[in-house]
């Protein structure tokens, strides 16, 4: 079968690679598209310091059932449309027996510890993939990353009338932006790209603040009536986006950080202590998450397909991580279609 194949960071080519065996439990799925992450860049810009090389890249899932173990239960048909849960955790280490698989200390994600889905063929255990039929394929790739911005939400603990401020509008921070406005909260959507804004608008944001163009943090203040936002959620992984976070966080408020970077960031100390933070890291998302996004996406009140911002054929994709390289600001969402 067909197969990108990431040997290095700036080196992806093509090769024929065996088709998986499947297990007992396992489903067989045919890919149909693949999202390309913020880390799948990071990776081939050789600033991912998760990435495992050599790979097949890819984690943002839509495929369907070409065949089934004989112990998948049944509600998975062949020809079923399934995304995915990339995430496969060792269950014994303690994030784990915090029941906080997402969080594992030997967590192991599609396309970055273990082969991903840029091929024809994947296999995954039953309980991995979620059979999702009445939405369109593409809308399905994109609910991982969305997802990913969901927890991050649920990690903060937002609720109803807070003032949350996203900084970064890539699919993750959209993601964000719109499980925190669904939970009727106040978003204020910061980045330096205005296609990017636009659509974090569109997603439920109700303040957009260009940082390339005015200081975010003084207008965060000016809009809460100078007390800064009750959380901030850190989505960009750019440092200087984090102490832009840390910044504009109210006294006694909160703030989240999903994004990381291949370099340690310093930071101000003073007013993580002066302001008494709740402080969270966010990695990956559970099955809550998931569940939170399909049902944003099945409302029909996300214009969810708006972040494409490119489909590629599979025979393009050598090409596409370098075009990316070259202007990522233009870009919300890559999706390779096999």
């Amino acid at each position: 079968m067909r197969a990108v194949f990431m040997r290095e960071p700036g080196n992806i080519e093509f090769k024929d690679a065996p088709m998986p065996e499947m297990g007992d439990s396992d489903v067989l799925l045919k890919v149909e598209y693949v999202g390309l992450c913020g880390s799948d860049l990071s990776a081939y810009c050789g600033r991912n310091p998760m990435m495992q090389f050599p790979n097949v890249p890819g984690h943002e899932i839509a495929a369907r059932i070409a065949d089934k173990g004989g112990f998948v239960p049944v509600g998975f048909s062949v020809g079923d449309l399934v995304l995915v849960r990339p995430y496969f955790s060792c269950g014994k280490c303690s994030s784990c027996r915090d029941n906080r698989p997402n969080a594992c200390e030997f967590n192991q994600t599609m396309g970055t510890h273990r082969g991903g889905a840029i091929c024809d063929y994947i296999i995954v255990p039953y309980s991995h993939a979620i059979v999702c039929n009445d939405i369109d394929p593409q809308i399905a790739a994109l609910v991982e990353p969305l997802s990913v911005g969901a927890h991050m939400v649920n990690r903060a603990g937002v609720n109803a009338g807070d003032n949350i401020a996203v900084f970064g509008c890539g699919a993750v921070g959209l993601g964000a932006i719109a499980t925190a406005a669904y939970r009727n909260a106040k978003v204020f959507a910061v980045d330096i790209s205005a296609g990017k804004l636009e659509m974090a608008k569109k997603m439920g944001a109700a303040e957009l603040i260009n940082s390339a163009q005015a200081n975010a943090v003084h207008v965060l203040k000016d809009l809460t009536n100078g007390d800064g936002a009750d959380v901030t959620l850190e989505c960009s992984g750019a440092p200087g986006a984090f102490n832009q976070a840390l910044e504009a966080v109210r006294f006694s408020g909160k703030m989240g950080v999903v994004s990381y970077t291949v370099s340690d960031t310093t930071f101000n100390t003073k007013l993580l202590v002066a302001k008494e933070l709740n402080l969270y890291g966010s990695r990956n998302a559970v099955g809550e998450d998931f569940e939170t996004v399909l049902q944003m996406v099945r409302g029909g009140g996300l214009p969810v397909h708006k972040m494409i911002t490119h489909v590629f054929a599979f025979d393009e994709a050598k090409n596409v991580f370098e075009q990316w390289k070259a202007d990522p600001a233009r870009i919300t969402k890559i999706l390779i279609k096999l």
